[in-house]
């Protein structure tokens, strides 16, 4: 969450292995939604994305955070 902009992005991992991405732009008041299939190792993580090339980036967990190497910390609510 960015409380300057009212941006924010939450992350939905499922036991099935499909996750969903939803960004929202708190200036446009419009929100994206990304969804796809995960798998991951003790490292990366991996967003596959049908017709599009997939997201892979390096991960840490720390009691309730997910902290990726893109610089961003998710919070687990």
């Amino acid at each position: 969450m960015n409380y300057q902009t009212g941006d924010w992005e939450k992350i939905t991992f499922r036991e099935d292995l499909t996750y969903r991405l939803e960004n929202y732009n708190g200036t446009t008041y419009t929100s994206v939604v990304y969804s796809g299939t995960y798998h991951y190792d003790e490292e990366t993580f991996v967003f596959e994305r049908r017709g599009t090339d997939d997201i892979a980036f390096i991960y840490q967990i720390s009691g309730d955070n997910l902290i990726i190497s893109f610089g961003k910390t998710y919070v687990r609510q």
